[in-house]
């Protein structure tokens, strides 16, 4: 059996969770065992992950203690000689200790780019910087969501693009889930827009709200349905507060059960500044969600006709093509075997994983 030790499950449910869980229940259990490292008390989907027979291992999180961070997560790589395999699932190339050290002791380590960084942070760029020459050198295999995030982080070096692949039939629209789900977050024949992912720059839900309190002096009968939490969900309220429309918009949290939110929206919007890939664009689009996207989502997802994009820096180009899509005929249907098509059903891409795997 191969043993791997994964890096990138956080207690924030976002894109790199949902990748790898998605992967991780259809990995062959008998084949391999994959194992993972924390720096939080919990991660998303950790008692599914321990019910299955996988070990947790908690370390210090590098934003509290960088120094301890690197001593701990050394000695862990270096105690358990076991693995096999290092997979790292990044989101930018500020932290790649886990690839170094790993490659030191002689594990395979897989680097996996998740994403676009588009971010500010200085002293973020200068890590970005240095550690985007290191990187090649402590590599074995190179992964990414998309030809953009591979170019981003791996430059001119070799990639394979691993697609952000769902399990295409669990997001069929339902008209009864529809019914169900509206109901229990009390929407009475309103018309609902609605956004999943973190609540941080990236996403740019402020720029939502903006474009959404516009609308309102169109269009009353309408709720913004916000799935998912952050850092600034605090600034999304202070906004709507004091714009007096905080009772049009339905804040979920950190949802486990995206597939059936997405059946009670009626347009799916994704404004992000900046995305790798945009998997939770490809799970609206199975449940066949009208989309408006960002001019920054990446070409790969744009699978069916229901995405339609604008550029963030034209409000009125947003609220125009939503007007237009609650105006126009409506005739809501499953995109499964679309998603299929195009690559993107987990039963397909987790046997090229597991190629990959084996190949180490």
């Amino acid at each position: 059996m191969k043993k791997i030790l994964c890096f990138g499950m956080s207690n924030n449910l976002g894109g790199i969770e949902n990748f790898i869980i998605n992967y991780y229940r259809k990995l062959n259990k008998k084949e391999f065992q994959m194992d993972f490292v924390k720096t939080q008390n919990n991660i998303c989907f950790e008692e599914e992950i321990i019910s299955n027979g996988s070990q947790i291992y908690k370390i210090t999180s590098r934003s509290k203690n960088p120094l301890k961070y690197c001593i701990e997560l050394y000695q862990l790589l270096k105690k358990h000689k076991e693995y096999d395999i290092v997979h790292v699932n990044l989101n930018t190339l500020s932290s790649i200790e886990a690839c170094i050290f790993g490659k030191m002791l002689g594990k395979k380590v897989i680097a996996h780019s998740h994403n676009v960084w588009k971010g500010k942070g200085k002293i973020t760029k200068i890590l970005i910087k240095i550690n985007s020459l290191i990187i090649q050198k402590c590599t074995d295999i190179r992964l990414a969501c998309s030809t953009a995030a591979g170019k981003y982080m791996f430059k001119k070096n070799k990639f394979e693009v691993i697609k952000n692949a769902i399990d295409a039939s669990k997001f069929a629209y339902e008209p009864q889930i529809r019914k169900k789900v509206r109901n229990e977050l009390d929407i009475n024949g309103e018309h609902v827009i609605g956004i999943v992912g973190r609540i941080e720059n990236q996403k740019n839900h402020l720029f939502l709200l903006k474009v959404f309190k516009k609308l309102l002096e169109k269009e009353k009968e309408l709720k913004l349905l916000i799935v998912g939490d952050g850092k600034l969900k605090s600034n999304l309220i202070r906004y709507a507060e004091e714009n007096q429309f905080l009772d049009k918009i339905i804040f979920t949290g950190a949802r486990k059960d995206v597939n059936r939110l997405l059946q009670a929206m009626d347009i799916f919007a994704l404004p992000s500044i900046y995305e790798g890939l945009g998997i939770v664009l490809i799970e609206a689009q199975a449940s066949g969600l009208e989309c408006i996207v960002s001019e920054f989502i990446q070409p790969e997802v744009y699978i069916t006709d229901l995405v339609k994009n604008a550029t963030i820096s034209d409000e009125n180009a947003w609220i125009n093509l939503i007007i237009e899509s609650l105006n126009g005929e409506r005739n809501r249907k499953s995109q499964e075997e679309e998603i299929k098509k195009a690559g993107y059903d987990i039963n397909t891409e987790i046997v090229r994983l597991e190629n990959i795997y084996r190949s180490l």
